[in-house]
């Protein structure tokens, strides 16, 4: 299994709050993370840059009526495979607009003014692409003596497997 971090995928702002992404570039550049802002998507589509953003912050006031966030999201991403993360900030929390974000794959739905380390810390958590070759299972059985069996015969078939005895605790193990 590897685990790529941002150190070497950009992380980009489209939004027009002068002291977040001041704030946000420092804290991102002590970890290595590659931080830039944007004030469109047209001008980013425009500047010929080839690599899409792996993260993406979005101030969703910029996105214009006749568009979606999603059609924000895949214009940054040129037709390029890369997913890019995208995590949504907001001036008001309408539901219409918190479900727009979600049905475009937002990670975070962030309600503005937002402090800089919060922000900093959520791109962070949500930094990482785990890619693995490996097929990852999680077993859910309330007999512990089967679900060693299962995770022994799907190892031994090359499959990263976990297992949960109590299915109140399935949630956490997805989770972690």
């Amino acid at each position: 299994t590897s685990v790529e971090s941002l150190e070497s995928l950009p992380v980009f702002y489209l939004g027009k709050d002068d002291t977040l992404a001041e704030g946000l570039a420092p804290l991102l550049a002590r970890r290595g993370v590659f931080f830039t802002r944007m004030e469109s998507a047209e001008v980013f589509a425009a500047s010929g840059q080839t690599l899409p953003p792996c993260l993406l912050l979005l101030e969703t006031a910029l996105v214009p009526k006749s568009q979606t966030i999603a059609k924000v999201r895949d214009t940054l991403a040129a037709g390029n495979a890369m997913q890019i993360r995208l995590v949504c900030l907001a001036h008001s929390s309408d539901l219409a607009l918190r479900l727009q974000a979600l049905r475009a794959g937002a990670k975070a739905f962030l309600p503005l003014p937002v402090d800089s380390a919060t922000v900093a810390n959520k791109l962070l958590e949500f930094s990482r692409v785990h890619r693995s070759d490996q097929p990852r299972v999680l077993i859910v059985d309330d007999e512990a003596v089967a679900a060693l069996f299962a995770v022994r015969v799907l190892q031994g078939a090359g499959m990263e497997t976990r297992s949960v005895i109590d299915p109140l605790l399935v949630m956490d193990a997805l989770e972690g």
